[in-house]
């Protein structure tokens, strides 16, 4: 019988990722697959909408570790991959990214939006197939009138790219280029700006160089 992850509270739903996590980490994991478990989709329909924080740490892990398993050679022609990836991208990384997140007042499980930010940018890079759709995440939120969307995708951009490795992204890599040359253009262009908001604008630049100069490193001039 099917379970209704999202229909448990927080401690059931916690225990539910655990046991998926290992799962997807354990020895028969490749086996479970090649006998026709589909984990991708198990762990889309279990995680949407996730919104506790405690447990989307642990779904993100799962993300991660759905990715991961992927990759193995044995699993290379599973049919509903591609699909089931998208998939998974959308329900898993799309709606966290960049992560808006305060810690309640008085808060006791002690959980930071940089440990989700974390956590969603691992899930983000950790398939070569997720490059095709995050890079344009990553530039939409680049372009974002929001100051920490911004920085959040200037920040994942050279861990992604590292991630997901040059036979992936090198499809993309006018894409990168033109995203990061609009940061890096913006205070030449600006115009009747306010001081704070010049400066805001030199800062961001300053971040897309060194997001640039961190992509070339990892993933070479050519």
């Amino acid at each position: 019988m099917a379970v209704h992850v999202q229909g448990l509270d927080y401690k059931g739903r916690m225990t539910c990722y655990q046991l998926l996590l290992e799962v997807l980490q354990g020895p028969y994991a490749v086996d479970a697959v090649l006998g026709g478990a589909d984990l991708v989709n198990f762990t889309v329909v279990a995680m949407e909408n996730e919104a506790d924080p405690r447990c989307l740490l642990l779904a993100l892990q799962c993300v991660q570790a759905v990715g991961a398993l992927y990759q193995q050679p044995f699993l290379a022609q599973v049919n509903h991959l591609d699909e089931g990836l998208e998939d998974l991208f959308d329900v898993g990384v799309v709606p966290y990214f960049p992560m808006m997140f305060t810690p309640p007042k008085n808060d006791t499980h002690h959980i930071t939006r940089e440990q989700l930010l974390e956590a969603v940018t691992n899930a983000m890079g950790c398939c070569p197939q997720f490059a095709a759709l995050g890079i344009p995440l990553i530039s939409e939120k680049m372009g974002s009138a929001l100051k920490q969307a911004k920085f959040d995708a200037i920040k994942a951009l050279p861990f992604c790219l590292t991630s997901w490795g040059p036979a992936a992204v090198q499809p993309h890599m006018q894409a990168v280029w033109l995203m990061l040359k609009a940061e890096l253009m913006a205070p030449a262009a600006a115009e009747s700006l306010l001081a704070d908001q010049l400066m805001a604008r030199h800062t961001t630049a300053a971040a897309a160089a060194a997001a640039l100069s961190d992509s070339i490193s990892a993933l070479g001039p050519g």
